[in-house]
């Protein structure tokens, strides 16, 4: 009986254990496929997102208009990926790092340079690419 008993147990830590560690992986990291940085006049930051990400094209071309000027608007195709937006309030500059976590939620974290500035009339920006596999919502925000 107690043999009996103990392969019982066995077997459930072996095919229960593995649905709890599924349950307890942290976010995968995503990868940016394509990235670009700069500056702009601080009025410019209006332009950009309130949702912290691009998923439509003529938005995207109107917004790298505001920030990129006239150079050439990049291809993205939006069915397969979005654009996520960081941008700064003064001159320091932003890194971006994303990660998905099990429910479909990439979460977004940017950083940035600590460089104290006294009024500022210019802000940095970042904005990359990401694939949209798994992904159904931004820092919570659903994605459209």
């Amino acid at each position: 009986m107690n043999h009996l008993l103990s392969i019982l147990c066995l077997c459930s830590v072996t095919f229960v254990c593995p649905a709890i560690a599924r349950d307890n992986e942290g976010p995968t990291p995503v990868k940016l496929s394509q990235t670009w940085s700069g500056e702009v006049k601080l009025e410019v930051r209006k332009e950009a997102p309130k949702d912290g990400y691009i998923a439509d094209k003529e938005i995207f071309a109107k917004f790298w208009k505001a920030f990129r000027g006239a150079e050439r608007v990049p291809n993205v195709d939006f069915t397969k990926e979005l654009v996520l937006v960081a941008v700064g309030a003064d001159p320091n500059r932003l890194g971006m790092s994303a990660s998905l976590d099990a429910r479909g939620n990439l979460n977004v974290l940017v950083n940035s340079t600590l460089i104290g500035f006294e009024n500022p009339t210019f802000a940095a920006y970042q904005f990359a690419t990401v694939s949209r596999v798994g992904i159904k919502s931004v820092n919570g925000k659903k994605v459209n």
